[in-house]
């Protein structure tokens, strides 16, 4: 653990695991049950060159593909420990531990999670790596960026209601973020402190409803972009140093909305990211998908779209004067370059085949739009690297046991 934050979740975690063995000792209806799934995804970018999720013009199978083991202790009735575990094929995108939490449910209606768990952003967060779970192979990245903090060690608080017509939750959270994040095709040390959200879900005849608003306080730790700004500030460039601080205070808002039968879908989700710091711009995004279900096979449609808005940076550094200056110029211009979210806009068509109740095929071809990129290719770590447009080609195998 990194922080004395994730030290005294895990002395919870621990005593109440603890005491509930005192407790119900005697108890010989404990169970463990164990379930999992697994995924093998194969993609390539028909590209010249450049990348789109780290997919090249190379077929390769470790991009997504992965196993994910859970352990579900029933302690008692009303207490339970949950444990899940990925392995993931790209060493890269790494292997961890993404619950541990006891889970107290005082009554049907109200439970308390306490531990570490997924943050409940998106309308998929539960089930991200669980592709059987959803129509797509790859969720639509315009919203279900990298970029985004995945889990957190805290407290969820949980209420479910149900009445004649429709039914529904309200969730709480608070807590702490210390671990890493994908910048771009990169990984950093990242922090968030005062993690906090509340989400709202209704299910209303064929309709659901979900929105939810979320906020922290974060701290990447780049070292290059520190030394960088040591610099700018030793020459006075205040504005220029403070551009590139990627410490602050971030929002993000999402609403998401379906209607479904036995034969057809539509899902839309739609999600702001906002923060005053430069490499946390303004991101407005959305999906919209539709499919038909004719078993054992499902085809679906999805536009999606994000715009990113990084504002206008400070132009302080003289030009043309001195040859050291113009060299900082420059520099600061290609740290710039380095930020990791860019527009996406991308149209996928899928196709999906039910082998058995647990085990699917899928087969996605998604249209990507290129963009202008930075001139320098090296500095830049964004997960979108198409001048071009270009296709994206994906199979893949769906498996939950």
């Amino acid at each position: 653990m990194k922080s004395l934050s994730k030290l005294i979740f895990t002395a919870l975690l621990t005593g109440l695991l603890t005491l509930s063995m005192r407790v119900e000792g005697a108890n010989s209806d404990k169970t463990v049950e164990f379930s999992g799934f697994a995924r093998l995804v194969g993609g390539y970018l028909n590209a010249d060159e450049g990348a789109f999720n780290s997919y090249t013009d190379s077929f390769t199978l470790k991009e997504e593909s992965l196993l994910g083991l859970r352990a579900d202790w029933t302690v008692s009735d009303a207490f339970h420990i949950v444990g899940q575990a990925v392995v993931r094929a790209n060493d890269e995108k790494g292997s961890d531990i993404q619950w541990l939490y006891a889970d107290y449910r005082p009554s049907n209606n109200l439970s308390f999670k306490l531990g570490r768990q997924r943050i409940p952003i998106f309308q998929f967060s539960e089930v991200i790596d669980v592709g059987f779970a959803y129509p797509w192979i790859t969720l639509p990245l315009e919203i279900y960026n990298p970029f985004i903090f995945s889990e957190y060690d805290g407290l969820l608080a949980s209420y479910e209601f149900s009445q004649r017509k429709f039914s529904g939750s309200f969730d709480a959270y608070y807590g702490v973020y210390d671990d890493e994040i994908v910048f771009g095709r990169r990984k950093v040390d990242a922090k968030v402190d005062d993690l906090m959200g509340v989400v709202g879900q209704v299910y209303y005849k064929q309709f659901n409803f979900r929105a939810s608003h979320h906020r922290g306080r974060t701290k990447v730790f780049i070292d290059e972009l520190a030394q960088f700004q040591n610099v700018l500030r030793a020459l006075g460039f205040e504005d220029s140093a403070a551009t590139l601080d990627v410490n602050n205070e971030v929002r993000y808002f999402q609403f998401s909305a379906g209607w479904e039968n036995l034969d057809y879908f539509v899902k839309v989700e739609l999600s702001r990211f906002d923060s005053a710091a430069y490499f946390a711009p303004t991101t407005n995004s959305f999906y919209v998908t539709a499919g038909y279900n004719f078993y054992p096979f499902t085809v679906h449609a999805t536009i999606a779209q994000s715009d990113t808005d990084y504002g206008d940076a400070p132009n302080e550094i003289p030009v043309g004067f001195d040859p050291q200056l113009d060299f900082l110029a420059q520099q600061y211009a290609l740290a710039l370059q380095s930020n990791p979210l860019s527009d996406m806009q991308t149209f996928t068509l899928g196709l999906r085949y039910d082998i058995r109740s647990n085990l699917a095929l899928k087969a996605d071809i998604t249209l990507i739009q290129g963009q202008e990129q930075p001139d320098d290719d090296s500095i830049n770590t964004r997960p979108f690297t198409l001048e071009e447009n270009a296709e994206l080609l994906q199979l893949a195998v769906e498996w939950v046991f």
